[in-house]
């Protein structure tokens, strides 16, 4: 019989043979999930750079949160909403810009309109971010996701619900948060699940169709990106601390870190994502 290291290793080897995403996008083109990153970054995932393999345990929190979307889509279901599909498989391309998948749309309850609906599992952390700023300023990556699916598929409203893989973790960390931010404390902190509904805005989703445009073009015809900064940095820095460190790209937790400390920082501009601009020094 196999030893507990044996055995272990012989698991991670057979959970590394997931099931692949249910849509294909044209070679080069950026996924919409990755839209506002760091456009180096997508850069050198798109050029097909190799890059170490993530843990067994990011592996499967990510399993996690897709498994919980069937549970999702059920309570929404019995909320009276409804929903267009059970399943993680509603594709689109924006020809030439960028592609992806919508977790599902919905209508009735207390929607007017046809809406696209996006579910995110997070650590405590980042939902104490959205729930105490809301997704456009606590979560600029995902705003952008939301903004532009809803362009690309002729949808005006999105509904974000985020739901903590930690709940019991949540409650302290949005008071430590809110004496941070210095806010007023409602007593109250729901520890498991949080709901925004995000207007489509159209200026932010033709940004950012040019951003795909670009970062598709330079994906394609090999001309690197210059390095962006930290979209997740909390703060934008205050003048004079422009170079701290927590404002710079994350270049510790980047599979491509190597690499791109060798190429500099300087390339071709990209489009930026338009809730960063004119954040950078």
């Amino acid at each position: 019989a196999m030893n507990l290291y044996e055995w272990q290793a012989a698991f991670a080897a057979a959970y590394k043979e997931r099931h692949p995403y249910p849509y294909d996008l044209p070679e080069f083109m950026p996924s919409v999930s990755g839209l506002g990153k760091c456009a180096r970054q997508q850069w050198y995932r798109l050029r097909h750079l190799p890059e170490p393999a993530e843990p067994l345990e990011v592996q499967w929190q990510q399993d996690e949160g897709h498994d919980q979307e069937v549970i999702i889509w059920r309570v929404l279901r019995n909320m009276g909403y409804a929903i267009t599909t059970q399943k993680r498989n509603l594709p689109f391309i924006l020809d030439g810009a960028y592609g992806g998948h919508a977790d599902n749309y919905a209508t009735g309850n207390d929607l007017t309109e046809r809406t696209y609906v996006e579910a995110k599992q997070m650590n405590y952390r980042r939902y104490s971010r959205v729930y105490l700023r809301g997704v456009q300023a606590g979560e600029p990556v995902i705003y952008a996701q939301l903004q532009a699916t809803m362009h690309a598929t002729g949808i005006r409203q999105a509904m974000l619900i985020c739901i903590a893989d930690s709940p019991t973790a949540v409650k302290s960390e949005v008071r430590q948060q809110m004496r941070y931010l210095k806010l007023t404390d409602s007593g109250y902190v729901h520890p498991l699940v949080y709901r925004e509904l995000v207007p489509y805005n159209a200026a932010v989703g033709v940004s950012l169709e040019l951003r795909g445009r670009s970062l598709y073009h330079a994906a394609r015809t090999k001309v690197l990106p210059r390095r962006e900064l930290d979209p997740q940095a909390m703060e934008q820095p205050k003048r004079g601390e422009a170079r701290a460190k927590h404002w710079q790209c994350m270049q510790a937790y980047c599979a491509f870190r190597d690499a791109c400390i060798a190429a500099g920082p300087g390339g071709a501009i990209i489009e930026q994502h338009p809730v960063l601009r004119g954040m950078e020094p």
